[in-house]
């Protein structure tokens, strides 16, 4: 029993529901609430539409509220269960006016587990991922990767260059690539990746997570990321949409190209048609827009649950 100045509230039943790493996670928790008597003769006072406005806001007395308001924790622990907040109460009033039953209804997104695994934040080799903490539950968010594959056309000038193809390192070819003329399109291949992370706003408000994707968006990655080599990947989008309370998902699109987002250009005469030697171009390159290049695996949290979400996104599961 949970008993103040003015209240006193009977526990009657607790049920709770968990599931995996994309599920909402949940606690329900049903309570007796009754007016205490003011002494030992009298009877307590009724219940009234308006007493449940009266519980939640009972703070002036010894041991009040009996019954935990929207938002408030379920527990004080570090636990999934303990962090869940309340989202809603159900209230009954008795037939005899003397109690009501509040149904208070608790969640959170947060898994807890002590079989995850992870990656460290530089790490691109699968074969070294290790068990997060042996023997610790750590409180963790989910995260997939979807790859879509898919071909761009473009204009090819020079089949068969002498020089090797593109580089990503470059962001243009430092002389003419030689090769066979033979002007004609053909399709590059292409792999377009969707992140999607969840995330907590009471960690990182939203606010805050606008600028740091704003550092990505319309970028190349600086080092290896998704198993994606140096300056492969650019970050072509993202969005944040909210999906219940303080949880948002978080999308960033990126985009892997066979010839790294190069195409074949021709440099132009004095006049702006292309320089020819006879019948052939006199000068082709292979070049693409330069973009800044920065490092895609700050987007990782720190610790046991940025590792996680790594190795989620190469693996597609948790453990």
């Amino acid at each position: 029993m949970i008993q103040s100045g003015q209240y006193k509230a009977y526990l009657k039943s607790t049920s709770v529901s968990q599931g995996d790493i994309w599920d909402v996670h949940s606690a329900t928790e049903v309570y007796h609430v009754e007016k205490v008597k003011l002494d030992a003769q009298s009877q307590p006072e009724p219940i009234t539409p308006f007493t449940p406005v009266n519980i939640l806001w009972d703070d002036t007395t010894q041991g009040a509220p009996v019954i935990k308001n929207i938002g408030e924790q379920y527990g004080g622990g570090s636990d999934w269960l303990s962090g869940a907040l309340v989202r809603g109460i159900d209230w009954n009033m008795g037939g005899n006016g003397r109690g009501l039953t509040a149904t208070v209804r608790y969640s959170t997104r947060y898994f807890e587990t002590k079989f995850g695994k992870g990656l460290a934040r530089t790490q691109e080799n699968i074969a070294n991922a290790t068990a997060l903490e042996s023997g610790a539950r750590c409180l963790l968010l989910p995260c997939m990767v979807i790859p879509t594959f898919r071909t761009r056309s473009m204009k090819m000038y020079r089949d068969n260059p002498s020089m090797t193809g593109p580089n990503a390192t470059n962001d243009i070819s430092a002389s003419d690539i030689g090769g066979l003329q033979k002007q004609r399109d053909i399709d590059v291949r292409q792999v377009a990746l969707k992140l999607r992370f969840v995330v907590d706003a009471n960690s990182q408000g939203i606010d805050a997570l606008t600028g740091v994707l704003q550092a990505y968006v319309g970028k190349k990655n600086s080092d290896a990321f998704l198993g994606y080599g140096a300056q492969n990947l650019i970050c072509d989008g993202a969005a944040i949409n909210h999906l219940e309370h303080e949880f948002y998902e978080v999308v960033m699109d990126y985009l892997y190209d066979e010839y790294f987002h190069h195409s074949q250009i021709v440099q132009p005469d004095q006049d702006g048609r292309p320089r020819m030697n006879g019948t052939d171009y006199a000068d082709v390159r292979w070049a693409r827009d330069a973009r800044t290049a920065v490092a895609f695996n700050d987007i990782w949290p720190n610790g046991f649950l940025g590792q996680s979400m790594k190795y989620q996104a190469f693996m597609g599961v948790w453990y």
